[in-house]
């Protein structure tokens, strides 16, 4: 066999291992516009480009049909190519979206390695979900004295009430109050002209029939503000879309 060869099936093995991940990233803990708007799509690249480039380069070097010694190169290589795959999913992991905070204002992705542990959430948001992120609202504590504290504890630079899983609660118990004061839709199709007919159909297909009734919360996610639409009279979630809405 030829080194052209062989490092042509290692690069097909590459790839399918690629597949698996990028299957994982888009399927559960990056669902799109996540995939494009949280990071990603940037890990992915940085991951896989590295990994495939790895692997079936150093294949390409060092193969020679016959050669003393091909089998413990062709170890030690497979062995560094599973060694940097596992180190960037576990940086994958660790970063993923974890919740997706629904406030009456506006909306934010928190991610895992955001997490605050204090106070000690209650079970059900103890940990990051290994299925995606979950949407959930946020309760502020009715203690004044704690709410206080934690306030002062925010303007010392640490995380805010939205990163600390103590004061998350079931989308439910907060989803009416997502109806109180979205932002209307017209300054947003002007601050995407070039968006403004796809989104337009878009709403059409969720059955939005006056544009009126539609209306959107900003998304903060990693590297920028996206757009939750919402149904005002149907009271609906429509879904998130990777639309700039920091105008």
């Amino acid at each position: 066999m030829s080194r052209w060869r062989a490092s042509a099936y290692h690069l097909l093995i590459s790839l399918g291992l690629a597949l698996v991940v990028v299957t994982l990233l888009i399927g559960a803990w990056y669902p799109p516009p996540l995939f494009q708007s949280g990071g990603g799509m940037d890990l992915f690249f940085l991951i896989i480009g590295v990994d495939i480039v790895l692997g079936p380069l150093l294949t390409l070097a060092v193969f020679r049909s016959g050669k003393r010694g091909l089998r413990f190169d062709l170890t030690v290589i497979g062995l560094l190519q599973v060694a940097a795959l596992a180190y960037g999913m576990s940086i994958i992991t660790q970063t993923r979206p974890a919740f997706i905070v629904a406030m009456p204002n506006r909306v934010v992705v928190v991610h895992a390695d955001e997490l605050h542990p204090d106070p000690p959430p209650p079970a059900e948001f103890a940990s990051a979900p290994w299925l995606g992120p979950r949407m959930v609202t946020l309760r502020l504590p009715e203690d004044a004295e704690l709410r206080q504290e934690i306030t002062l504890d925010v303007m010392q630079g640490n995380p805010d009430f939205d990163r600390r899983p103590a004061f998350f609660a079931p989308l439910d118990q907060g989803y009416e109050s997502l109806f109180q004061s979205p932002l209307p839709l017209e300054p947003l199709l002007k601050f995407n002209p070039d968006l403004e007919q796809e989104i337009l159909d878009w709403l059409k297909q969720q059955g939005v029939e006056n544009i009126q009734d539609a209306a959107f919360l900003p998304v903060m996610t990693r590297s920028r503000e996206i757009a939750l639409f919402v149904d005002t009279r149907r009271k609906l979630l429509l879904g998130m879309r990777d639309v700039p809405s920091n105008y």
